[in-house]
C-alpha cells in the first residue's frame, strides 16, 4: 500500500505539476501554450519516409497505449532544438495520469540528470528513482498488475563516456529491455524516448532494429493560427495579432519565416515583437543559421537587458556594464557544454573566471541574491540545487540550445584573439604555448556537433574579427604537432593531463588519451570546416587547403597520416573516429592516401577528393561518396553496400570483387573502371557510363539501368553472371546494329 501512495505522489508531485510550469519569465503555463504536433515516420537511412503520411503525434501515442498487445518497439521522437520534444513529453504524461491511471502510469526521465550509464536500463531507472516508488520493491517492473509508459526526455544529453559510445550503449539497453517487455507477460512496458536529429547523424547503422523512428514536423499554418490564437489571448501589450500577420507578408525574410515554424522558436519571435526587441530588418538576405544566430543574439541582449542597472538597481546596485553579464553567460554556456547537462555550479565558473575580477564580483552579489530567491529569466534561472550538501548557487539553462549558443559565442571568442596581431617581434597576441592550453581546454571535452560547428562558423563569418587564412595557418600548425605526439608525450607539462584533471574535479570522468583524442580530432573538424568555407569565398581559395596528410609530392606528406589517426581513435573504439568525425569529412582532400581496411561505415565523404587513394579492403557500407572523385582509386575488395556514389567520379578505378549490393551509382562515371568479380546485385544504375569498363564475372542480379546506361565498349559482359534479360536483349540489338 505504501508503494501505490508513492505513486500517486509521484504523479502529484512530478507529472500533474510540470505542464503548469510557467514558461520562463512569462505569467502562463506550458499547457497554456502549448499546441499539438505533427510528426512523419523515418526510413532506415534517417530520412523521412515519403509514403508515410504526416499524423498528430499525441493521436499515434494513445493508438499504441489502447492497444492490447504488448509491443517490441521503441517510439524514438527525433527533432530539431526546439521542436517541442521536452514539452511532448510533459503533455503526454499528464494526459496519461489523468485518463489512463491506473491501467498506465507515465515515468518521465529527463536523461541529462544521469552521471553515468549503468550496466541495464533497469540499472538506470531503479539509480534515477530511487528516492520514490521504486526503492520499496526490487520487483517494482514485474508485478503483472501496473503498466509503465517511460518518457525519456533528451537522448542527446546523455552523459560522454570513455569510449564515446554511451548514446548507441544507451539505446542498444532501452532497445533490448522493450523486446523483454513484450515477451514477459508480467512486464508490457512501453518507452518512448526524444532527442535531437542530429545526435543520431551518421549512427543510423549501429542502431537496434525495433527502433520506430518519427521526426516532429514544422508548424504549419494550421498549428501557427492555432498557436497566436492562445498567445493572442494570453498577453497584452502591442497587438498579438501583428506578428502574426507580419509573418505571411511578402516584406518578412524568408528564413525568419521558416525558423517561426519551430515551437520554441515561434515564443522568442513573439516575445520579442511583443517587447518591441525584434528587428527583422536584420534578417534580410540571411540564411536559415544566420537568421538564427542573429535572433539568438537579440535574445541575449533581451534577457541580459533583464539585469540592466536601470531595471534591477534593487538588487544589483554594482553593475556598471552589461559586458560581465555577457562574459557569465558565455562561460556558464561552456561550463553546461563540457558538462553534458544542463547545470553549471557557479563555484566552477568562478574559478573560470580569475582574470575577470568584475566578473567574479558579480557572481558574489548573484549568490548573495539567491540566499533569498530565485532569479528567473528566458535563458534559465539561478538557484541553490537543494540536494547538494553543502548546497551550492547554480545556474541552469532553460534549453540545451541556448547552452550550445553561448558556447559557440565563448569558442568564437576566443578563436578570434588567437589572430589579433602582436607587437614587435611577436606574430600574435596570443603566444602558441597559450593557444595550446586553450585549445585543449574549450576542446578536450568530448566530440563537437553538427549544430555547434554550424553555430561557430555562421558566427565567425559574421565577426568583424575572423581572420580565417591566420586561423587556418595556426590550427593547421596545432594539428601537425598533435599528430607527432608532441602533447600527449609532453613528460612536463602536460596539456592533455592538465585538462583531464580539471574535468574530474568537476565530476567529469574522462582520462588524458580521451581530452587529447578530442582535442585533436575537433581541431581537425575545424580544419575541414575553415577548407569548406574557403571554397566559397573565391578570396580564399588559393589561400586555405587543408590536407589531413599533408599535399602529395611534398615533403610533408605522408600517406598513413589518417590511417594512424583512426587507429589511434580505436583506444577508445573501433568506430571512434567515425562518431567523433565522420559527419564533418565531406570534401576532404585524401588524393594517393592510404586507407586500405579502415573503418568508414557510414562516413560523409561526399565531394572528397580520394584520386588514386588506396581503400581496398575498406568497410564503406552505407557511406556518403556522392560526387566523391574517386579517378584511379584501388577499391579492390572493398564493402561499398549500400553506398550512395552517384554522381561519383570512379573512372579507372579497380574495383575488383568490390561489394556494392544495392549501392546507389545513379548518373556515377565508370569509364574504364575495372569492376571483374564485383558485386554489383541490387545495385541502381541508372545513367551510369560503363564505357570502356570490365565487368567479367560481376554479379548484375536485379540491378536498375535505364535508356541512359551508356553500355558502350564494356568487356566481360558475357561473363557476367545474373545479367537481366533486359540487357541481354539490349545488347543482342545493339550487337546487331553495329554489326549493320
Amino acid at each position: 500500500m505504501k508503494k501505490y501512495q508513492k505513486v500517486k505522489h509521484y504523479l502529484e508531485q512530478e507529472i500533474a505539476a510540470a505542464p503548469k510550469q510557467k514558461v520562463f519569465a512569462e505569467n502562463f503555463t506550458f499547457q497554456d501554450i502549448y499546441v499539438s504536433l505533427k510528426a512523419q515516420a523515418i526510413d532506415a537511412n534517417g530520412n523521412l519516409n515519403q509514403y508515410s503520411p504526416p499524423v498528430i503525434l499525441e493521436d499515434q501515442v494513445k493508438d499504441i497505449l489502447h492497444q492490447e498487445n504488448f509491443s517490441d518497439k521503441v517510439i524514438v521522437i527525433q527533432g530539431k532544438a526546439g521542436s517541442g520534444k521536452t514539452l511532448f513529453s510533459r503533455i503526454m504524461a499528464d494526459w496519461v495520469r489523468q485518463e489512463m491511471y491506473p491501467q498506465w502510469t507515465p515515468i518521465v526521465v529527463h536523461l541529462n540528470d544521469f552521471k553515468i550509464i549503468q550496466p541495464s536500463f533497469e540499472y538506470n531507472l531503479r539509480s534515477h528513482l530511487k528516492n520514490t516508488f521504486a526503492k520499496y520493491s526490487h520487483q517494482w517492473l514485474t508485478t503483472g498488475v501496473t503498466r509503465f509508459l517511460f518518457l525519456l526526455d533528451g537522448f542527446d544529453e546523455l552523459p560522454p563516456s570513455k569510449n564515446s559510445r554511451s548514446l548507441e550503449e544507451f539505446l542498444q539497453q532501452v532497445a533490448e529491455f522493450q523486446k523483454e517487455c513484450s515477451q514477459n507477460h508480467h512486464m508490457g512496458h512501453q518507452v518512448i524516448i526524444t532527442g535531437r536529429s542530429v545526435a543520431l547523424k551518421g549512427l543510423e547503422r549501429f542502431l537496434p532494429a525495433n527502433l520506430d523512428r518519427v521526426e516532429l514536423l514544422p508548424m504549419d499554418d494550421e498549428l501557427q493560427e492555432e498557436w497566436f490564437g492562445k498567445w493572442s489571448n494570453l498577453v497584452s501589450g502591442q497587438n498579438p495579432a501583428y506578428f502574426s500577420e507580419f509573418l505571411q507578408d511578402y516584406t518578412c525574410p524568408e528564413s525568419l519565416k521558416e525558423i517561426a515554424r519551430e515551437p520554441l522558436w515561434l515564443y522568442f519571435l513573439s516575445a520579442l515583437h511583443r517587447d518591441g526587441q525584434l528587428y527583422p530588418e536584420r534578417l534580410d538576405n540571411t540564411s536559415y543559421t544566420q537568421a538564427k544566430i542573429l535572433i539568438y543574439q537579440q535574445v541575449l541582449e533581451w534577457v541580459v537587458s533583464c539585469f540592466h542597472p536601470q531595471t534591477r538597481k534593487d538588487e544589483f546596485p554594482n553593475i556598471d556594464a552589461l559586458d560581465n553579464w555577457r562574459s557569465l553567460l558565455t562561460e556558464i554556456g561552456l561550463c553546461v557544454r563540457q558538462s553534458g547537462s544542463l547545470y553549471a555550479p557557479l563555484n566552477i565558473i568562478e574559478q573560470r573566471l580569475e582574470n575577470l575580477p568584475d566578473v567574479k564580483n558579480l557572481l558574489r552579489e548573484i549568490a548573495q541574491i539567491l540566499e533569498r530567491k530565485i532569479l528567473k529569466n528566458p535563458l534559465g534561472n539561478l538557484a541553490y540545487k537543494t540536494n547538494n550538501f553543502p548546497e551550492i548557487p547554480e545556474f541552469q539553462i532553460s534549453h540545451k540550445a541556448f547552452g550550445d549558443f553561448l558556447f559557440a559565442t565563448r569558442l568564437a571568442q576566443s578563436i578570434e584573439t588567437w589572430t589579433i596581431p602582436g607587437v614587435q617581434r611577436e606574430k600574435f597576441y596570443i603566444p602558441t604555448q597559450q593557444m595550446d592550453w586553450e585549445i585543449y581546454d574549450l576542446l578536450g571535452y568530448g566530440r563537437l556537433t553538427l549544430e555547434l560547428v554550424e553555430f561557430l562558423i555562421g558566427l565567425l563569418g559574421l565577426s568583424h574579427n575572423f581572420r580565417p587564412v591566420e586561423l587556418f595557418h595556426r590550427l593547421e600548425n596545432f594539428y601537425w604537432r598533435w599528430c607527432h605526439g608532441v602533447f600527449i608525450d609532453a613528460i612536463e607539462d602536460s596539456l592533455p593531463q592538465k585538462k583531464a584533471r580539471q574535468l574530474q574535479k568537476q565530476g567529469i570522468d574522462l582520462g588524458q588519451r580521451q581530452v587529447d583524442l578530442y582535442a585533436g580530432l575537433n581541431v581537425m573538424i575545424l580544419l575541414l570546416e575553415l577548407h569548406r568555407y574557403a571554397q566559397e569565398n573565391y578570396d580564399l581559395k588559393e589561400q586555405i587547403n587543408f590536407y589531413p596528410c599533408g599535399v602529395p609530392d611534398t615533403e610533408q606528406f605522408n600517406k598513413d597520416q589518417l590511417f594512424c589517426i583512426i587507429g589511434y581513435s580505436c583506444s577508445l573504439d573501433v568506430s571512434a573516429f567515425l562518431r567523433i568525425a565522420g559527419v564533418f569529412l565531406s570534401g576532404i582532400n585524401l588524393s594517393h592516401v592510404d586507407l586500405i581496411s579502415t573503418y568508414l561505415v557510414g562516413a560523409n565523404l561526399s565531394h572528397a577528393n580520394l584520386t588514386e587513394t588506396s581503400l581496398s579492403m575498406a568497410y564503406l557500407s552505407g557511406a556518403n561518396l556522392s560526387g566523391a572523385n574517386l579517378s584511379g582509386a584501388y577499391l579492390t575488395g572493398a564493402n561499398l553496400s549500400g553506398a550512395n556514389l552517384s554522381y561519383a567520379n570512379l573512372t579507372r578505378a579497380n574495383l575488383h570483387s568490390t561489394d556494392l549490393f544495392r549501392a546507389d551509382l545513379r548518373h556515377a562515371n565508370l569509364t574504364g573502371t575495372n569492376l571483374r568479380s564485383a558485386d554489383l546485385s541490387g545495385a541502381d544504375l541508372s545513367s551510369v557510363n560503363f564505357q570502356g569498363a570490365n565487368l567479367s564475372d560481376a554479379d548484375l542480379q536485379n540491378i536498375t539501368w535505364d535508356e541512359n546506361t551508356n553500355w558502350q565498349e564494356v568487356q566481360g559482359l558475357d561473363m557476367a553472371v545474373n545479367v537481366p534479360d533486359s540487357l541481354q536483349k539490349y545488347q543482342t540489338f545493339s550487337t546487331l546494329n553495329s554489326k549493320n
